[in-house]
């Protein structure tokens, strides 16, 4: 079923207070046509080869999301598209990229070629300085429009602007917890237009969650024989057929076998009426292939058929397919989480507690474990996010944590006082390559100190939860914030992801992701460790008096210092 299309832009921003430049309007095509656009000196801009993409230059709807493969278009769409909007209309356009160095290399490499070799854009570039506009790495103005470039590396550069239309490229290298701060830089915009873009990395993670929730377009061949619509991704690597010499492949119908044509197709959604409009691009209907292979697809399966180690399958999946791709360096999936599922809910086991972890950031994630009653089976019995320190106390009260492990950093003066405010519970936890316990200051303000190796205590986490030695609620039995909180949980487990990293030595290691939003993760595996170190002082109730009802960060800080 094919969904109604969106529109002209015209039709798009009908009753949309939006103010335009005093140009003629012109649809994004004919206004690069119209002004020679070129991409590269001496080379104009075209489709040819790339069919898939004119759907894509003419349709535009407020939320677009693209899981893409490498090299298919993508990026200088969205160049194209920033560049027409400011022309044709007065606005801020917001263009997020994972890091700072990533602006630069953006700007020079990209932005600024096209605007050089453009005599019609330069001109429009020249206006705007003779109005006091700008024309630096981070910040063009073009016309009355503007275009700024910022990292997401930290949440005060998504937060320094505000805009109209947000671009978040390569989102899953990002920050995705500022991902989120970079949405509310348009909410007072009548125009709130979004475009996601990135090549994936792990399953329902980054532009993988947000393309799982639009309406998922593919582009379907229609075989010129039977009619038959293919999806070459879908069902690769069954329809790249060989050919009857036997000397090589392309890429057929799998109902008659009849060749297809790379631009005889359409833009299908599996979900019609989704908010978000999704598009999945891979390399598979590439027309570009080197002089000496006769067909693309005699390329590609030779890269699918010689792909053997982890790495080469992985490249293939996300640059070749555009699929996510984590393949032995995921160890927890749903699959994994679906075998440890038992029939209990959050929170009915307060004062059973066997060890309690604690992820420190801007929001602090609580992960408490316990034991099944039956079977003595470690189990997850709550979990939460909070702002509040003095929250971590109520919890550690209601549970009667025996014993609990928190980040000493970053907010290393706090979590001190967190662990003084429970004698003989807490241990401050740093992430050093050789075990041991330790303290760390003197007299009154010692406080005990456990050093792990941060590979070797995940792999044991993620460890329990292959081999089925631990709990978690089971999703059909939960409802609203149980529910919420549980697929969260499940969600961060699965961002517990190995990278592959070369140490100054030159050795190459596996060590778990950083940077990713894997904090209830992290909690677990604190909350391991803190039942195995067992508590250093009998449970008492008094022991807990000293935490106070509800004490903030900034108290701790005060009352206990650093």
């Amino acid at each position: 079923m094919k969904a109604k299309k969106q529109g002209s832009l015209e039709k798009v921003l009908a009753g949309i207070n939006i103010r335009t430049q005093k140009r003629t309007k012109r649809d994004l095509l004919d206004w690069i046509a119209h002004h020679n656009i070129q991409l590269k000196k001496g080379t104009p801009f075209s489709l040819d080869g790339h069919e898939y993409l004119r759907e894509i230059y003419t349709d535009h709807h407020p939320h677009e999301v693209y899981r893409k493969a490498a090299q298919v278009g993508i990026s200088i769409y969205h160049v194209l598209k920033a560049l027409w909007m400011s022309d044709q209309y007065v606005l801020k356009s917001l263009y997020y990229f994972p890091t700072d160095d990533a602006i630069a290399d953006f700007s020079v490499d990209r932005l600024d070629p096209i605007i050089k070799q453009t005599e019609y854009l330069n001109d429009r570039v020249q206006e705007a300085k003779e109005e006091g506009g700008a024309f630096n790495r981070g910040l063009k103005h073009l016309g009355q429009s503007t275009i700024y470039m910022r990292g997401m590396f930290t949440r005060t550069s998504v937060k320094s602007v505000d805009g109209d239309y947000l671009i978040l490229d390569e989102l899953d290298e990002a920050n995705q917890e500022n991902r989120e701060f970079a949405f509310d830089r348009i909410m007072h915009s009548w125009l709130q237009w979004v475009s996601e873009l990135s090549q994936p990395s792990l399953q329902d993670y980054g532009i993988d969650k947000s393309f799982n929730e639009s309406d998922q377009r593919f582009w379907l061949l229609r075989c010129p024989a039977c009619g038959q619509h293919n999806s070459l991704e879908e069902d690769f690597p069954k329809n790249f057929l060989r050919a009857r010499d036997r000397k090589g492949y392309y890429r057929g119908c799998l109902k008659c076998g009849a060749a297809l044509d790379m631009a005889a197709g359409e833009w299908v959604p599996k979900y019609p009426g989704k908010d978000k409009r999704g598009y999945h691009l891979s390399q598979l209907y590439t027309e570009i292939c080197p002089q000496n292979v006769a067909d693309p697809a005699d390329k590609i399966m030779a890269e699918h058929r010689s792909a053997r180690k982890t790495s080469e399958k992985k490249r293939f999946t996300i640059s070749r397919l555009g699929y996510p791709y984590a393949g032995d360096r995921q160890p927890i999936t749903d699959r994994v989480l679906d075998n440890c599922e038992a029939n209990y809910d959050l929170g009915l086991e307060a004062g059973r507690a066997t060890g309690m972890g604690i992820d420190v950031g801007d929001t602090i994630h609580v992960v408490v474990r316990g034991q099944d009653p039956v079977s003595g089976r470690a189990r997850i019995i709550w979990i939460e996010s909070t702002e509040d320190w003095g929250r971590l106390g109520e919890i550690a009260v209601e549970f009667k944590v025996p014993v609990f492990v928190i980040d000493a950093m970053p907010y290393k003066a706090s979590a001190k006082a967190l662990v003084r405010a429970f004698p003989g519970r807490g241990y401050l936890q740093y992430f050093k390559e050789r075990e041991k316990i330790t303290a760390e200051g003197e007299f009154e303000k010692e406080v005990p100190v456990v050093h792990v190796d941060r590979t070797e205590s995940l792999d044991d986490t993620t460890g329990e939860f292959r081999q089925r030695d631990i709990e978690i609620p089971a999703m059909a039995g939960l409802w609203e914030e149980s529910l919420a909180r549980v697929e969260d949980l499940r969600g961060q487990l699965k961002t517990l992801v190995k990278d592959l990293v070369q140490r100054a030595n030159g050795a190459t290691v596996a060590v778990y992701k950083s940077n990713v939003n894997n904090h209830y993760g992290m909690a677990a595996n604190s909350a391991r460790i803190a039942e195995e170190l067992g508590p250093l002082t009998i449970w008492a109730p008094e022991n807990y008096q000293s935490a106070g009802p509800r004490i903030t960060k900034s108290q701790l800080d005060k009352v206990y210092g650093g």
